[in-house]
Order: structure tokens, then C-alpha cells, then sequence
């Protein structure tokens, strides 16, 4: 039967019955451009701690069932609809995660980019915590995540992932570009590294020593591997201790990459963003690349001619079943739409931590503009004090400001008392005529002064503004 391609309305959606689900039982089927994925809540089997509900998972729908894992939020709402709505569920249920500082881990090792349905507080600070949604009627509450001890009987939903045909599967393999090998495990004589996102085997050939291109050529008679690249610390730390500490290399050993502008170029095509040169190296892109057993530099990268005779290991990476590889792409093509939006998103309103914005009457305040961030009405820190432009003559930046008790020229008295006087007019802009001050006698001194009154000035106009910062 041909997958039911079903368009919603909605964000969430119920689809009973004969359904790509599966047969006769109730599965409730969830949609989007990810996943389809089928729910089914066991009520006939009770209450039971999250080992047990997760032992029930596994042991329906053929073993390809587990505890239901939440992405989005529209899945979420699609779960607290089914589940505390629909079918009234009045005790907490089960997700197939644990809360490990104050962070989920799912059992399914699917991606931990939601994290928006915990209840306000949690989690807390308690390692292996299981994390189970609540049926609390509380505004805001119903179906978010509260961690709490495995042992808490809780009823049984179960997740089972609808997977793509074999030729999607491999299609999505082959755009991908994932590299695969045809082996499950390493087998003897190799040695695992694990991390995020890869299983690779490596295998050391002693007390062989060749120069590149013989190397090169030897790894791929072995299982079609390749020399060593190395793309991380943490898998530079696990060959440094494999070929130096546990093997005991005394010889410096190949890595499978070149030289192009002093900086690495893996064969493999892989990122180059991690180096780990001696100080002072490389020196020239027409040499090789080795690691070197120096104690003072273990494990460091040299540059020396592709014809010096090194050690070397044999690189391969392991191939994944067919669905683990098939739920890691679904993950991370959700997961890199999801940094993408945001990114967009970020790109027109970037606003660093610090930021201060002056609202103007006519502005709104931003927590309208801005409402992912936090901002702090710092107005009164400023309340009373004017400002003006620099430039076009006005003092340098900073500078200006008077204090409170600063002189200043309040008005002028004068007296005469003298038979004559000569009315002086001040024009603005204009030296005033002098006037003297002393005896009128011929010989005696005479203090002359005169005054400059300013053109006119365009006072400003006082307004009040408001001042916010981002706090976080």
C-alpha cells in the first residue's frame, strides 16, 4: 500500500484506523515535512515506571515502537491534544528522554533542539531525572515536561517513526554525501572512535614505515580505508594516546592531507577548520603532513617531503543501519531549517546585550520591537540632562557638561551721577561704543570698557525621551 499523503488545515491532525500506521490497532498519526509519525496510548496495561513503559514500547508493533520523543512545537501540541483532551488522561505520561543539567538527552538520539515545554522551574539540577508530561489544568500547564525519579508510575503511550521505502532511503543516502562503509563494527585489529557524529575505525600497521604515496595505496587494500584526517580535538586526543600510549609509535606518523596556502586540505574533502600545528609551521604547500612523536609536541602536525619514510593507521568510516541513517538525516534537515529560519530571523534585528535605545514620543517601546529580549528602563539615570549633537561647533564628545553651582551673568546695574550722559544702544552682534569710567579731568585715569551682546539663537525645543538598555 502506497503512503496516504494528507494535507491539514491544521497543525495537528488524527488519522485512525487502516492507515500507513499499520492495522487494526488505534494509532493516532502525526504530520509534517519531517516525519510521519504514529502514537498509540496502551491504557489496558495501566500505570508503570519509565523502564517498564519503555520494555512495553519495544515490545509492540514488532519492536519498531518506543516512548514518544517532542521536536517541535507542533508536536507537542499535537501530543497534549491527543492525550489530555482526547483521551482525558488524568495521569502524567512518559517521554523517552532523561534530564542531564538542566538539558534533555533522547534515548532515540535524535537532536535536543526544543526545549520550550518544561514547566516554569524546571528542570532541576539533578542528573539521570526521567521526564514525563503533565496533565495539569493549569494555565499554560497541560503537557509540559516536569523531570522527576524513573521509579513514578506513569501511563503508556508509545512512538512509532513511519519510514520511507528502501529507494528514498538510499536517494537520501546518496544526496547526503554521508560517508559509509559496509561494516557494522570495526572487527579486529581496529580501533573505535565514537563521537556525535561519527563511529570511524582506525588500524595501526607496525613497525611498517613508508613514505605517502606507498602508504596511500596500502590503506586501501585494507577494507577500503584511507589514511588518518582528523577533524576535531576530541579525535585528536583519541589518536594521540592509540598510536603514542597504547602502541608506543616512536616514529612520526602520515595524515592523509596536503598543503594549500599554509593551512590543511584534507584528502577526504573534510572541514579543515581544525589545525594542530608545531609553532612556526607549515612552511611549504609542496610537503606532507605528519604528526610527530615528540614528547614536547606529542601528537602535533609537521610539515615534511611526501618521500620521507613515516608510520601510518588506516582510517575507515562505519556505516550505520539503514534507518538510524535515514532518522539522522530527517533530524538534521529539521534541525538546520530551524537554525536557518533564525538566522534569518536574527539577520534584520540583531541587538547586542548592552544596546541602548532613546524612545522617542512617536516610537513604540521596545519590548514591542523586540520581544525576545530584555530591556530595563534606565531613564532615570539620565532624568534632567540635555544633549546636543556634536559638531558644527559645539564641544568634543563628552564634554560640556555644567555644573549645577556654575556662575553665571543674572543682570547688570548701573548709576550716574553726573550732569551728562551719552545713552549707549547694544546691537547684537556688533562691539558697543567704549565707556569710561573716573574723573572727567584732564589727566586723571579713565577705565574704559565696551560689550559684545550675541546674535540670536535658536533655543531648542525640550522634549522628553525615554532611555532603555538590553539587559539579556
Amino acid at each position: 500500500m502506497r503512503p496516504i499523503q494528507v494535507i491539514f488545515s491544521e497543525k495537528r491532525a488524527s488519522i485512525n484506523g487502516d492507515s500507513i500506521c499499520g492495522k487494526g490497532d488505534a494509532w493516532e498519526i502525526f504530520h509534517d515535512e519531517y516525519y510521519d509519525i504514529c502514537y498509540i496510548y496502551l491504557k489496558e496495561l495501566g500505570l508503570a515506571d519509565y523502564a517498564t513503559v519503555q520494555a512495553a514500547c519495544a515490545a509492540h508493533a514488532d519492536g519498531m515502537a518506543t516512548l514518544p520523543t517532542v521536536h517541535t512545537q507542533a508536536q507537542q501540541d499535537f501530543l497534549t491534544q491527543s492525550l489530555f483532551t482526547k483521551h482525558e488522561i488524568v495521569n502524567g505520561v512518559w517521554i523517552d528522554a532523561k534530564a542531564n543539567k538542566k538539558a534533555v538527552t533522547w534515548a532515540d538520539g535524535t537532536s535536543y533542539n526544543y526545549n520550550v515545554a518544561w514547566v516554569e522551574g524546571r528542570p532541576i539540577d539533578v542528573a539521570n531525572e526521567c521526564v514525563e508530561m503533565v496533565p495539569d489544568k493549569a494555565p499554560g500547564n497541560m503537557g509540559k515536561w516536569l523531570d522527576g525519579p524513573c521509579s513514578k508510575k506513569n501511563e503508556v503511550v508509545c512512538e512509532k517513526v513511519v519510514l520511507w521505502s528502501a529507494q528514498k532511503t538510499q536517494r537520501m543516502i546518496a544526496d547526503n554525501r554521508k560517508l559509509i562503509s559496509s561494516e557494522g563494527v570495526c572487527g579486529d585489529d581496529w580501533d573505535l572512535f565514537r563521537d556525535d557524529y561519527y563511529d570511524i575505525c582506525y588500524k595501526y600497521i607496525p613497525p611498517n614505515v613508508a613514505d605517502y604515496a606507498s602508504v596511500v595505496t596500502f590503506c586501501q587494500t585494507q577494507s577500503d580505508s584511507t589514511l588518518a584526517t582528523i577533524n576535531s580535538p576530541a579525535e585528536q586526543q583519541f589518536l594521540t594516546q592509540m598510536l603514542f600510549t597504547k602502541y608506543k609509535v616512536v616514529e612520526s606518523v602520515w595524515l592523509d592531507a596536503s598543503l594549500a596556502n599554509k593551512h590543511v586540505v584534507w584528502r577526504d574533502r573534510t572541514s579543515g577548520e581544525y589545525e594542530n600545528w608545531i609553532p612556526g609551521r607549515p612552511i611549504a604547500d609542496t610537503n606532507c603532513v605528519e604528526m610527530v612523536p615528540d614528547i614536547a609536541n606529542l601528537g602535533k602536525w609537521l610539515d615534511q617531503p611526501c618521500t620521507k619514510k613515516n608510520a601510518f593507521v588506516c582510517k575507515r568510516v562505519v556505516m550505520r543501519p539503514g534507518e538510524h541513517i535515514e532518522r539522522l538525516i530527517r533530524d538534521n534537515r529539521r534541525v538546520l531549517d530551524e537554525t536557518i529560519a533564525r538566522v534569518s530571523q536574527l539577520e534584520g534585528t540583531q541587538v547586542p546585550v548592552g544596546f541602548i535605545y532613546v524612545q522617542m514620543p512617536d516610537q513604540a517601546e521596545p519590548k514591542t520591537l523586540w520581544p525576545a529580549y530584555t530591556w530595563s528602563d534606565v531613564t532615570a539615570t539620565y532624568a534632567g540632562q540635555f544633549f546636543r549633537a556634536e559638531g558644527n561647533g559645539s564641544l568634543a564628545f563628552g564634554k560640556g557638561a555644567q555644573a549645577e553651582n556654575a556662575p553665571r551673568l543674572s543682570q547688570v546695574q548701573n548709576a550716574i551721577n553726573v550732569d551728562s550722559e551719552t545713552p549707549v544702544q547694544l546691537t547684537p552682534g556688533v562691539w558697543s561704543k567704549y565707556i569710561y569710567t573716573g574723573s572727567a579731568a584732564t589727566g586723571e585715569n579713565k577705565y574704559y570698557h565696551r560689550f559684545l551682546e550675541t546674535a540670536g539663537e535658536v533655543r531648542p525645543r525640550n522634549q522628553a525621551v525615554r532611555i532603555f538598555k538590553r539587559t539579556k
